[in-house]
């Protein structure tokens, strides 16, 4: 599952690397055990943290995956939260938490801050492939809410640096529904289809002014770019696990989940995860609802788990 085959390469250019970023400045070791480092993007310092696996072979190419925290959130939030960590241990894979300007990231939106956040991310690419053996063919962006926006975002305007994107409860900002990538590109997206924040079909996100398509419109769009659906490789439902998902009283919810699996044309994977009554969380992970305010988290499969899982699969062998 998840398999494909896939080539393209990102040429790091220590040019762009000086007169842009500087050297990476100060390194400090968190209380998690990741390493916070700072760069100057376009005069601003940047942070991000890091979390290496015990795993890391300097001399084998390591796959990189960039989490994106939501509004408000931080690097160090998205870490703590969404046990990525683990993750990144368990398949060997590098995993960056940077953090947005006003704890928001720049994704095409009027009024996202004013910062180039994709060449931030470039810059960070760059920063990192000086600092470890990086696999340039195996470079993930993934994030949660406005995160997962800038996933979307990513993957649209800087097609050429990844492989595949993933996202949880967001999809492709309207105004950037005109977008085309330059390449075709695999994508896994996660959302709940009872979301009270960022819609499930799309419009407005709650208490901003930015708008969003639906996650069906966001999965079509991606098939489009793709070359159109040729295959359906798998459609199956992840049962409820009772009396482990949590709504806004602790209650047992029912969150039977729907995964399909399209391949592509340009034999590219799509694949949609629907959470039944699932709302602006991420599944697995009950401490990122915040009192049951953003509705229900299902327990019945971890998105970090099969975030990881999907990548990993994506990377050339």
């Amino acid at each position: 599952m998840f398999k494909q085959n896939w080539i393209t390469a990102i040429a790091l250019s220590a040019l762009l690397l000086a007169s842009q970023t500087g050297s990476a400045l100060a390194a400090q070791t968190t209380t998690s055990g990741s390493t916070q480092y700072s760069l100057v993007w376009q005069g601003i310092t940047r942070t991000y943290l890091v979390h290496t696996p015990p795993s890391l072979d300097s001399s084998k190419p390591v796959p990189l995956v960039f989490l994106f925290h939501g509004a408000g959130g931080t690097g160090a939030n998205a870490e703590s939260t969404y046990g990525m960590d683990s993750i990144a241990d368990k398949y060997g894979f590098i995993i960056v938490y940077p953090n947005g300007i006003d704890h928001l990231w720049n994704t095409g939106e009027p009024n996202s801050p004013q910062v180039d956040d994709v060449g931030f991310v470039g810059a960070m690419i760059d920063a990192l492939g000086l600092q470890f053996n990086i696999n340039s063919r195996a470079i993930f962006p993934c994030g949660m809410s406005d995160g997962a926006l800038m996933s979307n975002y990513l993957g649209l305007v800087s097609t050429s640096s990844f492989c595949a994107i993933g996202s949880v409860a967001g999809d492709i900002p309207t105004p950037d529904a005109n977008l085309k990538p330059s390449r075709p590109i695999a994508v896994i997206l996660i959302h709940g289809n009872k979301d009270p924040l960022v819609p499930f079909n799309g419009g407005t996100i709650t208490g901003t002014d930015a708008t969003v398509l639906s996650h069906a419109q966001t999965l079509a769009d991606w098939e489009s770019y793709d070359g159109g659906v040729t295959t359906t490789l798998s459609n199956y439902t992840i049962p409820s696990v009772n009396g482990s998902n949590l709504g806004a009283n602790h209650d047992a919810v029912n969150t039977p989940t729907q995964v399909s699996e399209l391949q592509t044309a340009s034999r590219q994977h799509c694949v949609s995860v629907i959470v039944n009554n699932g709302g602006h969380t991420w599944p697995g992970h009950p401490e990122d609802a915040l009192h049951g305010a953003d509705g229900i988290t299902a327990m019945n499969f971890d998105a970090s788990e099969l975030l990881g899982r999907f990548f990993m699969s994506m990377v050339a062998k």
